[in-house]
């Protein structure tokens, strides 16, 4: 109770210091590259009418511009591009370095540049943790790179293509610190490579076609997995109609030592008809088609819209689904699970409803908030059966009941704010709760630029307590991890860092046994040119 009172109060702190935020206008994020060129750059704008999926993961929740990524995978809001000109160019490039009494070191490079009709952008990071107990070490490392060329819309030669090309590698090494033989080390090699070409030749018809191929690679299992994939689309706007089909690809290639697990593959494909009644009214229905295998999936799907006026706004969808996991997923879930007898799942999700509201005040804040319900065969949970730190994967049909509400309020004098309350309930056949499924979530975070040239950002995130076990007798506590940084520009494009984590210090669990870092304090730099 008393940390959901902190939440509490950090929320209605925030929300009475919003209240004069109407008045300003809507700023650039800190790091934007701008020059006499116009450019496109994303920018946190109302939801397009172009809906489908109205209630997808990315569609409530707004990308908040803080570069500490969140332990908690929450939506974000779809982007529209914004196409910017004649701003005098500010920097290139921004370097990140600090490092703390848990932590040695961290750092990150970002550049970007463009000429003409090219862009390109490149991203290095690395980070250290140390052995806050026994083992519990951290090392990881990494580089994104990616480039895109547009053709002019006033081009004899395919006006309207764009071509864009990205790739990225991950490198990380811990142990299974919270386990019986805690000196077991594990490794991975992560890599990535897509290639995309979109045509937008009029509002009228689009379509695009993707290529990639991703690379896993678990060295303590002696495996590799290599899945190649590619997807389409094509869509077709006449009047008050449109018409889109969209289809998905993926083959999944294993290679291990003493086993052989072959070649698996999946596909889903979508075909929609939607119909718009002026600004008001969105209606969409089709069909999905799904197959893993010889495993074959149809449903019928349909999204709605309803805008009353400029300020509320009503959505609904009813959309079944399909998933295909890999061992990338299930290292991205939790990086201490064991190889057991599963290297893929095809999870059929065959009831999927949802509804909610949002309530939106010009550009300055809105509100957010819905209900939902998914019904999942073969989806899967993990479990130490023995006790031991070592999670395996375990099948389940699975129901899914929740309600969320979000508040955004855009920057404007009195700082930014972004927050989610999340409530749910994740049961198994026996309606049992699942392992590691909170009832409650929330994060928040605020930042504020102060005058002088320093800064502050405030950072929260609360996990209820969960079971530990399928049986429902064991439970790891309440959670909450409260953040603090700040910035000072000692002179132009050099600013001063200092972030405190885990600032209350408080003792919470990854999984069972498996401690997570306690206060921590870095100091360190960034400098843009």
């Amino acid at each position: 109770m008393k940390k959901f009172l902190i939440i509490f109060c950090f929320a209605l702190s925030i929300l009475y210091s919003q209240e004069e935020n109407r008045s300003q206008s809507i700023e650039l994020p800190d790091f934007v590259i701008t020059g006499k060129e116009s450019i496109t750059l994303p920018k946190i704008q109302k939801s397009s009418p172009d809906f489908i999926p109205l209630l997808s993961k990315d569609f409530f929740t707004p990308e908040y511009p803080n570069e500490d990524q969140t332990k908690v995978d929450l939506p974000k809001v779809e982007t529209e591009v914004l196409n910017i000109g004649n701003y005098s160019q500010t920097t290139h490039a921004l370097l990140r370095f600090s490092a703390g009494l848990e932590t040695w070191p961290l750092g990150e490079f970002f550049y970007n540049d463009w000429s003409g009709n090219f862009s390109y952008n490149a991203h290095l990071f690395g980070k250290n943790e140390l052995e806050y107990v026994d083992k519990a070490g951290l090392s990881l490392a990494g580089a994104d790179i990616g480039a895109k060329y547009f053709v002019d819309h006033s081009s004899d030669f395919l006006p309207g293509l764009e071509i864009g090309f990205n790739g990225n590698y991950f490198y990380e090494s811990f142990n299974f610190y919270g386990s019986a033989t805690p000196k077991i080390n594990r490794i991975t090699n992560n890599g990535f490579a897509g290639l995309d070409f979109n045509y937008v030749s009029d509002p009228f018809t689009n379509f695009g076609i993707n290529f990639s191929n991703s690379y896993y690679q678990q060295k303590d299992d002696e495996i590799d997995e290599n899945i190649f994939g590619t997807n389409a689309y094509f869509k077709l706007r006449i009047s008050d109609f449109d018409f889109k089909i969209e289809g998905n690809f993926k083959n999944q290639t294993i290679s291990a030592l003493n086993q052989n697990f072959g070649n698996q593959y999946y596909y889903s494909s979508m075909a929609t008809l939607g119909f718009k009644l002026y600004d008001i009214l969105n209606l969409k229905g089709g069909i999905y088609l799904s197959e893993s295998e010889g495993n074959t999936f149809f449903a019928p799907v349909a999204y709605g819209s309803l805008k009353f006026n400029k300020s509320i706004s009503l959505y609904g969808e009813f959309a079944p689904n399909t998933e295909f996991k890999t061992l990338r997923d299930f290292r991205n879930l939790n990086r201490y699970y064991q190889l057991n007898n599963f290297v893929n799942l095809f999870i059929e999700n065959k009831f999927n409803l949802k509804a909610a509201a949002k309530f939106e005040y010009e550009k300055y804040f809105e509100i957010s908030g819905g209900v939902g319900y998914i019904n999942s065969d073969n989806n899967f949970y993990f479990e130490d059966n023995l006790q031991n730190g070592f999670f395996t994967i375990h099948p389940e049909d699975i129901e899914k009941s929740y309600a969320f509400i979000n508040l955004l309020f855009r920057k404007g004098p009195f700082g930014q704010f972004y927050g989610e309350i999340k409530l749910q309930n994740v049961s198994g056949q026996n309606d049992k709760y699942l392992p590691y499924s909170s009832t409650l979530e929330s994060q928040m975070n605020y930042s504020y630029d102060f005058i002088g040239g320093f800064g502050l950002k405030l950072g929260l995130l609360y996990f209820g307590e969960a079971y530990t076990n399928y049986d429902n007798t064991e439970k790891i506590p309440q959670s909450l991890d409260f953040n603090l940084s700040m910035y000072y520009e000692l002179f132009r494009n050099f600013n001063l860092t200092l972030a405190f984590e885990n600032l209350l210090n408080d003792k919470y669990y990854y999984f069972r046994n498996y401690e997570a870092k306690p206060f921590d304090v870095l100091a360190g730099f960034e400098f843009r040119w």
